[in-house]
């Protein structure tokens, strides 16, 4: 596995300005989005609910300056993606 934080991660984490968070928010859901909607698809029947679902998964990552986000602990046990898809299950 990787021995440290996802660069992404750690970019949006360490972001200085709303700015600089803004744009390394948008680059995190550039690589992860796909997963969180497909996970989204998993936990909701039909298209609507999936979205919903999908919504309220990215205002729960977002929650409380990207609480739940600064929570992860390097595991070299799992991926990351692993973890966040966890966490999305949990949200959802």
């Amino acid at each position: 596995m990787t021995d440290q934080v996802p660069p992404e991660l750690q970019r949006l984490l360490e972001a200085p300005d709303d700015a600089a968070r803004d744009q390394a928010w948008a680059a995190f859901l550039a690589l992860h989005s796909r997963l969180l909607l497909h996970t989204a698809h998993r936990l909701a029947p039909g298209r609507d609910a999936a979205m919903d679902t999908f919504t309220h998964v990215l205002e729960g990552l977002r929650q409380d300056d990207y609480r739940r986000l600064r929570a992860y602990t390097l595991d070299r046990r799992s991926k990351f993606t692993t973890w966040l898809v966890v966490v999305a299950q949990r949200l959802g």
